[in-house]
């Protein structure tokens, strides 16, 4: 076996510093580019966006409280017309005096019966269009609870009373509306 040394390193040499400049610089391709961010350059935080006027098509929040022995879809009306405004009613809460509804049978007809006594509004939802939108008024659609627990819904057709605390209505209105029609499908 033979020992096998290792070669030596070769020396370096040391070689000259450039000159620095009268003004202290070094000249560019001396200069190290320096790694990182610039100092201050973190990402800083954005000042909100603040919106200075509302479009025309926005839908604004409202809340109607009407009374005892009014009419609740009269009233809706009534107030869009006021406001020159459309009116849609999202949900409403309370009790109600006396309510006509239009049930759906089970022949696929409808009949219009009147409710009296005290009910409690389940849910509450219809459309008072502004005045020039070019269609009807949908219907409010209503659900409503009796006393012994049973459960009735249908939509309006005729006066809705409220009964004694009245009837808190959660609404949104708008200006404009677009009404698209939807052709029936032809049969093919």
């Amino acid at each position: 076996a033979q020992l096998i040394e290792p070669t030596p390193a070769p020396e370096l040499a040391l070689l000259p510093q450039p000159q620095a400049s009268a003004q202290g610089a070094t000249p560019a391709s001396a200069r190290a580019k320096p790694r990182g961010r610039p100092p201050g350059s973190r990402n800083k935080p954005k000042p909100p966006v603040v919106v200075v006027r509302e479009s025309a098509g926005a839908m604004r929040p409202v809340v109607l409280e009407l009374a005892a022995g009014c009419d609740v879809a009269g009233a809706v009306a009534a107030f869009a017309r006021r406001r020159g405004v459309g009116v849609s009613v999202l949900c409403g809460r309370g009790a109600l005096a006396a309510v006509t509804l239009r049930l759906s049978t089970s022949a696929g007809t409808s009949r219009a019966v009147r409710l009296d006594g005290r009910f409690d509004v389940l849910s509450l939802s219809g459309t008072v269009l502004p005045a020039g939108a070019g269609a009807a008024t949908t219907p409010f659609s209503v659900s409503l609870a009796g006393a012994d627990g049973q459960v009735v819904g249908g939509t309006l057709a005729g006066e809705m009373t409220p009964a004694d605390g009245g009837v808190l209505l959660v609404a949104a209105t708008f200006v404009t509306a677009e009404v698209h029609r939807s052709a029936a499908a032809a049969a093919t």
